[in-house]
């Protein structure tokens, strides 16, 4: 019992007396890594840097955000950056799913007027989203009949 073992991709820690985390240790660019805290149901996603220009920016525009329960401060993010890398995957998962277009709405619906308008318009030509980011205007304005 207790102790760590290891296969070729991922890490199992598992300790008595603490949660059990699972991590994607493969470090391929692009693809996503996982950390887990099953006892409480709580997901990170960790991705590594690409090497095109929106990795870059998406990279440098991060910022801190507070834990409410804690106090604590994570990086996360731009919402715009997760609106434009969820559009993109969308796109490239031929636009059939649900989780990313409804992350996309609501991440709209959340931060309204508060988003970069001219930096969403930018790169979602740029990585040729700009139909999708439309449309999903469209369905945030629906959700909140404004």
């Amino acid at each position: 019992q207790g102790g760590q073992g290891q296969d070729d991709e991922h890490t199992h820690a598992r300790d008595d007396d603490e949660p059990r985390v699972t991590v994607d240790r493969t470090g391929q660019a692009g693809k996503d890594t996982v950390v887990g805290n099953l006892p409480t149901v709580f997901k990170v996603d960790l991705f590594a840097v690409g090497l095109a220009p929106f990795d870059e920016m998406e990279f440098s525009r991060k910022r801190a955000a507070q834990v409410r329960m804690t106090g604590e401060t994570l990086v996360v993010k731009s919402p715009e950056d997760s609106i434009l890398r969820k559009l993109w995957w969308y796109r490239l998962g031929n636009e059939v799913s649900d989780r990313q277009w409804r992350d996309v709405v609501q991440i709209l619906v959340v931060n309204g007027i508060h988003l970069d308008a001219s930096y969403l318009e930018n790169w979602s030509r740029h990585l040729k989203v700009a139909d999708l980011l439309a449309r999903a205007r469209d369905a945030a304005k629906e959700v909140t009949g404004k």
